[in-house]
């Protein structure tokens, strides 16, 4: 305790009230000897203004309010791109539309490859939001990995031609959100501890959604993660 407190070793003293006789008397509280009462309630004291750490918290499952919110998610890079459009009903979030879109690139390769396929993705995001009626509440896409990722510009071009097709089409900005902040959200401690696999995301995305009649692949899977952990609307640490 001596220690804790920041006090001299070799002996000290510390003046307070005394609130084991209820005389409201200031007295010597020994920090050793003769008053373990009144160390136990200092230790205790002590106890209870040191922060929780993040460990202790428990976890608790993403919560959806049904609020009817609408989301329209992307799990872009330039040869495969998923999507899902996600309301948040009151039984739970419901896929009401999904698919694939994979863009034609050019076989003369390298960069005129890439250039084409991102313009045929920019083109057939475009042509997607004009086939839906109902304008959504928030488009989200997925934040380009970085690092050692393989080919993160695919993804970070596929990225931009997504963004620039809906600020063009609705004037609405899409929302990015990270792989990281999908599995924070979705899965558990003890899940996200045992590095997950894609398995592991689609059997948590599935207990949340009926997997839709389409194709139900990894880029649809993660495009529909990346919609959920938008929806939730209470934080899975509480």
């Amino acid at each position: 305790l001596v220690r804790e407190l920041g006090l001299p070793s070799d002996g000290a003293v510390l003046w307070g009230q005394d609130g084991v006789h209820g005389q409201g008397v200031s007295r010597p509280l020994h920090l050793w000897g003769g008053q373990v009462t009144t160390l136990e309630q200092m230790r205790e004291q002590m106890r209870e203004t040191k922060p929780i750490s993040s460990k202790a918290e428990k976890w608790r499952a993403p919560v959806f309010l049904g609020s009817g919110t609408k989301v329209l998610a992307f799990d872009q890079t330039l040869r495969n791109t998923g999507y899902v459009l996600l309301v948040d009903e009151v039984g739970g979030p419901v896929i009401k539309l999904s698919g694939m879109i994979q863009p034609e690139g050019d076989s003369r390769g390298s960069f005129i490859d890439t250039y084409a396929r991102g313009l045929h993705l920019f083109e057939s995001v475009k042509e997607l939001l004009g086939s839906i009626v109902d304008l959504v509440d928030e488009v989200v896409i997925e934040m380009p990995p970085v690092g050692r990722a393989f080919r993160s510009e695919s993804s970070l071009i596929a990225g931009q031609m997504i963004f620039a097709a809906v600020k063009k089409s609705w004037s609405m900005e899409p929302i990015l959100v990270s792989n990281l902040s999908m599995k924070s959200k979705l899965l558990s401690p003890k899940e996200r501890s045992a590095k997950p696999t894609k398995s592991d995301v689609k059997r948590v995305v599935e207990s949340y959604v009926e997997r839709p009649s389409g194709r139900w692949n990894e880029h649809v899977v993660d495009a529909t993660a990346l919609g959920l952990t938008r929806l939730i609307k209470e934080r899975s640490w509480g």
